[in-house]
């Protein structure tokens, strides 16, 4: 029983001539009683009261695992190139001339109040206007000049720094080149030729092809076609490296119709169309890679909620495996985090490995997850959905430098881990928006390759003399300042 002391007020007065009076409801309790001869009183009572609160024991925390961030990745580099490389630079354009000057289009009037003009006859919508036959973008690409041209010709540059999976941008990575008489006939008297460079590769080891007859798609995102048809024009160009410097895919998008050119690169040889072998054009692509001299593409079906693996071996595109989608990679909006398809390979050569970013842990609901699905090569046949850790590899105590005999899978990514700091002669200085080439296991990480931007002067990045040995593994780091590319020989920890 508990007591409890409270203040009641005044007395009642009481209507009973009994000495006293007991009554209890649910309300509570009235009691009166008579005091004294000469004078009633008594107390009312309304209710039972709050109960006394309980002493609660202690809540107990469980276990909780916590990955602490990295700290930053710190690099000791010396230059490889003992010459600066020359940035590229645009060419001045040449003065545009009309093919025929009677199809030029008429100077429309403007009537001096605020009203639309009026179109002239003629060039009503769906008329395509003659050609300019004008040069454009006729640079170098970085310190190797562009095509030159004869008197007669004009020509037609464009360079592509995205890459497929739209991952990173490091500057340009392609440039392609197409020229040819100036007049109406450029179908039959154009060239073209494409060079390109690897992420992770420097100016020396850029490669070019052969140069060959421009596919459609090249004559109609340059305007110098003849044929006054419907333009296709180009949304974007973008670039997939290979695996080794030799090879390459370039992809255009377009919007009218929507569809994508896949163009497959091969150093000193023409490039050649991939086309798929059921004769329809290719779709949204998320992702390509290549492996034993066959390319793999990526695409997102436009039907059914699958994803098709094509597998080109020349200029064909067949069907080596499809796989359905948990949602689609590009959403309703381009803010959206929908799920996104990369394509590693594996380190032996018999698999690739379908990459994406599943549903975050509950210990750290802010990083998703990344699986991989093995895909073999020769049969098809698909392995175990394996984990690969956190996307932003934050789950991995130890960060080591790829001796290549590694076992796991090569991807190349974006580096969300932590920061990378490189030291250059005695200045250091943050690498930023990293990509790397990493070898991945369940629970192993190694880095094989390195890119970012670098803000550091052309003299720091540039070396005199020979190269220090160094004991150990190093890293090829390729460090871009002021669109030119330097590399770099780096190792861990010092």
């Amino acid at each position: 029983m508990t007591w409890k002391m409270v203040d009641v007020p005044d007395p009642v007065r009481s209507t009973s001539s009994s000495g006293s009076e007991q009554s209890c409801g649910p309300l509570g309790c009235v009691v009166s009683y008579r005091s004294a001869p000469s004078a009633n009183g008594g107390w009312i009572r309304i209710g039972w009261g709050a109960t006394p609160p309980e002493d609660l024991p202690e809540p107990v925390i469980g276990p909780r695992t916590q990955y602490a961030q990295l700290p930053p990745l710190a690099l000791s580099c010396e230059p490889t190139r003992t010459q600066p490389v020359v940035p590229p630079t645009l060419a001045t354009p040449t003065r545009g001339v009309l093919v025929k000057d009677l199809m030029s289009p008429p100077t429309p009037y403007l009537p001096q109040i605020n009203r639309p003009p009026i179109p002239m006859p003629g060039w009503q919508a769906g008329y395509r206007p003659p050609p300019i036959m004008t040069t454009f973008d006729w640079a170098p690409f970085f310190s190797t000049q562009a095509p030159s041209l004869r008197g007669d010709e004009v020509g037609y540059g464009l360079d592509a720094s995205e890459l497929v999976d739209h991952s990173m941008k490091l500057g340009a990575l392609m440039h392609f080149y197409a020229w040819g008489s100036r007049g109406t006939e450029w179908e039959h008297t154009s060239h073209w030729v494409v060079r390109w460079l690897s992420p992770f590769a420097g100016p020396t080891e850029m490669h070019s092809t052969q140069v060959a007859v421009p596919p459609q798609v090249v004559l109609d995102s340059s305007h110098f076609s003849s044929t006054f048809g419907a333009p296709h024009p180009v949304s974007s160009w973008m670039m997939v490296p290979g695996d080794d410097a030799l090879h390459a895919l370039i992809v255009a998008k377009r919007q009218q119709p929507q569809d994508t050119i896949v163009v497959a690169l091969e150093a000193d040889h023409p490039p050649i169309e991939i086309k798929r072998a059921d004769g329809e054009p290719f779709g949204e692509l998320d992702a390509a890679i290549r492996m034993r001299g066959r390319w793999f593409i990526a695409e997102e079906s436009d039907t059914t909620s699958a994803s098709t693996i094509w597998e080109a071996d020349g200029t064909t595109a067949r069907v080596l495996t499809s796989l359905p989608r948990i949602a689609s990679t590009r959403g309703a909006s381009a803010d959206d985090n929908a799920q996104q398809i990369h394509l590693a390979a594996r380190s032996d050569g018999r698999a690739i490995g379908v990459v994406v970013d599943g549903q975050p842990l509950s210990i750290r609901p802010n990083t998703p997850v990344r699986w991989v699905l093995s895909i073999n090569i020769d049969d098809a046949t698909l392995g175990a959905l394996e984990p690969l850790g956190a996307t932003d590899f934050t789950d991995r105590k130890n960060v080591t430098v790829c001796n290549g005999d590694e076992a796991g899978w090569v991807l190349d990514t974006e580096w969300k881990a932590n920061r990378i700091d490189a030291t250059v002669k005695g200045a250091t200085r943050q690498l930023r928006t990293p990509y790397v080439r990493v070898r991945v296991t369940p629970s192993t990480l190694c880095i094989d390759r390195l890119a970012g931007f670098y803000d550091a002067p052309p003299a720091l990045l540039t070396r005199r003399g020979n190269l220090t040995r160094t004991d150990g593994l190093s890293i090829d780091l390729m460090a871009v300042a002021s669109h030119v590319r330097y590399p770099l020989r780096c190792i861990l920890g010092q």
